[in-house]
């Protein structure tokens, strides 16, 4: 019977909501994706400068490098003028110029000689053109022969240095076949000069 009662008997039904009701959007969640992607491209485009800002440094770096190679370069240059020059100003140095004869009327080098420090050096002005097949030389004068001191080429026109003779007497300077080995004679001198002695 109890059992029937509470069969019977009347349980009070509870209604489900059956009508669905309109989600509201979760704005935040937009706002929240739209910031992750403003951030992304954000952070992409700050890589992306920041590739360009490091190619650009190298760009400077490496011509801070050349810089830093060109200045090296020039200061050698100037150490090697300045030496130059001191050997140039020495009292000790006797300069010697040496112009040609009539066979070379526009030739005209000179010659510092320091016998103290036991250099030399010549400085070629001007030397007239000569024929594919010849040079120009120049030759210290000893007591008992003549030595070869080098070639001297027109397109040299910086000061150079030459072998210096000890006890030599004069300089001269020749006209000489290219080829072959170079004798001195009269025939082929075209300036000479004599050396004092100390």
């Amino acid at each position: 019977d109890a059992v029937f009662k509470d069969i019977t008997e009347e349980t009070p039904v509870i209604s489900l909501n059956t009508h669905t009701s309109k989600r509201k959007t979760p704005w935040y969640s937009i706002a929240a994706s739209i910031a992750a992607f403003i951030f992304a491209g954000t952070a992409f485009l700050l890589y992306q400068k920041n590739v360009s800002l490091s190619q650009e440094n190298q760009v400077v770096v490496d011509e801070i490098f050349d810089l830093r190679s060109d200045i090296q370069k020039n200061n050698d240059k100037l150490d090697d003028v300045m030496r130059q020059f001191m050997k140039l100003n020495n009292p000790e140095t006797e300069k010697y110029v040496l112009r040609g004869n009539e066979r070379a009327k526009d030739l005209k080098t000179v010659a510092y000689i320091n016998a103290v420090d036991k250099t030399s050096m010549i400085d070629v002005v001007s030397l007239p053109k000569l024929p594919e097949n010849q040079t120009y030389q120049i030759w210290a004068e000893l007591q008992d022969r003549m030595v070869n001191l080098g070639i001297l080429d027109a397109s040299d026109r910086k000061l150079k240095s030459i072998p210096y003779m000890e006890n030599a007497l004069g300089l001269s300077i020749t006209i000489e076949p290219k080829v072959g080995k170079p004798t001195v004679s009269a025939e082929n001198e075209v300036a000479e000069i004599a050396l004092k002695n100390k």
